[in-house]
């Protein structure tokens, strides 16, 4: 397990606390096509309802935050209705998406509203940073990484902080679960474990750009970290526009189907670590 090494005099471990999370895939319409989407094999054009919607927030307990994705969430023609739904009922929303349709959320309000963008390189890939139209909305920029697009990483998020409201970086990986049937089993495109510390550890190093926030995927490869607890239970569930149910997001590929159960009482079946989702966040001091 390896511990991330940060200048202390500029950078402090966040305080981070899990949330109870649905994931509610709103579309299956994509305007994008990549290489190792997790998705991919659910692509079509079903939708979810606000009605459907409402019927799945309602019978779930203790949920905390709403991550709205697809395919691609912003091309949802209610997006908007979901939002406020989320707001008027006290739930923290965020919108996981590769960029391409931004003016859809021009006229939100983007109270307890946080926009991942997310993409695979700057220039070179299927969802390239320098094609998406540049836009006044507060946006965390997400990398995905994978072996083709590690140079791009420092450049796309000088390019995130020169070009958008960038208001924090997000480090994360691809993981073709689709073609490997594993999480633990690399492609061709995909960094190894160690690979991808040592990227990401290079990048902090050199990182010298205006962000607040720095967020990285631990991947069950960086240790935990003071104010960075360890989550051992299940805290997601993803549901569907046929409101079907996945409780690990990383069973989606391999198109798990399973019943709905409460937050926090499924150990997690893919790592002794916990939680493949769980995160470090890094804070300006």
């Amino acid at each position: 397990m390896n511990q991330l090494q940060f200048d202390t005099n500029k950078w402090k471990i966040a305080d981070y606390k899990p949330s109870n999370t649905l994931q509610m895939f709103i579309t299956n319409k994509c305007n994008k096509k990549c290489t190792g989407c997790f998705y991919q094999n659910y692509i079509n054009t079903d939708e979810m309802s606000l009605k459907d919607y409402d019927s799945i927030v309602q019978s779930t307990q203790n949920v905390e935050k709403i991550i709205l994705i697809g395919g691609e969430p912003t091309l949802h023609k209610n997006i908007a209705d979901f939002i406020k739904y989320n707001q008027d009922n006290g739930l923290r929303t965020t919108i996981y998406t590769n960029g391409f349709n931004l003016k859809s959320l021009e006229k939100v309000d983007f109270k307890d509203v946080t926009v991942r963008v997310g993409v695979l390189g700057l220039y070179d890939s299927e969802k390239p940073l320098a094609e998406i139209i540049p836009s006044d909305i507060p946006i965390t920029m997400t990398y995905m990484l994978r072996k083709n697009n590690i140079n791009e990483m420092i450049a796309a998020f000088e390019f995130a902080e020169g070009n958008f409201n960038c208001q924090g970086l997000f480090i994360s990986s691809i993981r073709d679960i689709v073609a490997t049937g594993d999480y633990w089993v690399d492609t061709p495109d995909t960094l190894p474990k160690e690979e991808y510390y040592k990227v990401v550890q290079s990048f902090i190093n050199q990182y010298n750009g205006t962000s607040n926030k720095i967020h990285i995927t631990k991947r069950s490869i960086f240790q935990h970290m003071f104010n960075s607890p360890n989550v051992e239970t299940c805290r997601f569930l993803n549901y569907f526009p046929d409101k079907s149910c996945t409780i690990c997001a990383f069973d989606i590929g391999l198109n798990i189907k399973n019943e709905p159960i409460p937050f926090n009482c499924r150990k997690c079946n893919k790592s002794e670590d916990g939680c493949l989702f769980q995160k470090i966040t890094l804070e300006r001091i």
